[in-house]
């Protein structure tokens, strides 16, 4: 679904989620159309949590190592198709997210918006105890990688950030970006 560049994230967010059917059934035909071009089986999830259903698109190995990889603000899980078909759900289990109250298929739960750090720390941890994934590594994009250093420093024990290039690939060695690792 083409979006003009002067569309705000609210305007974004209605069309995804408040607005008349045809246009939730236009989006969802855009969502899945990306969806299908990541490679292998895609698992589709609805978690629920305190802040709504968030849904997680998931490839991969069951039992690789779990990568949770976060979008930037006003963009949705299907962004992260080139570094799953990169090779990312060959060795980690690849959990994308649509962020609750962004575009996307997650549902905000109705007088529980996420508003604070503390309210997105509450949000990722029960993402995380709804994916029953133990330790992981997390990435993101701009808005959400943000949420992944946030998150790291909040509970370094049950998540780490991995580092991401500017364009977003969570590929990148943490170790070739020390700024990225709040341990360095």
């Amino acid at each position: 679904m083409a979006h003009h560049h002067t569309e705000t994230r609210a305007e974004l967010r209605t069309a995804s989620t408040d607005a008349a059917p045809p246009t939730r059934t236009a989006f969802r035909t855009a969502y899945d159309a990306v969806l299908a071009d990541w490679p292998g089986p895609v698992e589709r999830t609805e978690l629920p949590t305190p802040y709504g259903l968030t849904h997680v698109n998931s490839a991969g190995p069951a039992d690789a190592p779990p990568l949770v990889l976060l979008p930037g603000g006003g963009a949705t899980s299907t962004v992260w198709g080139a570094a799953v078909a990169a090779g990312l759900a060959h060795t980690h289990r690849v959990h994308a997210v649509d962020l609750v109250g962004d575009p996307g298929l997650s549902v905000p739960a109705e007088g529980a918006p996420i508003r604070t750090v503390a309210d997105l720390m509450g949000w990722l941890d029960a993402l995380l105890d709804g994916l029953a994934a133990g330790p992981v590594e997390l990435a993101g994009h701009s808005y959400g990688a943000w949420i992944a250093a946030h998150y790291a420093a909040y509970d370094g024990t049950r998540a780490r950030p991995r580092a991401a290039e500017p364009d977003g690939d969570p590929a990148a060695d943490p170790a070739a970006n020390p700024a990225a690792d709040p341990a360095a």
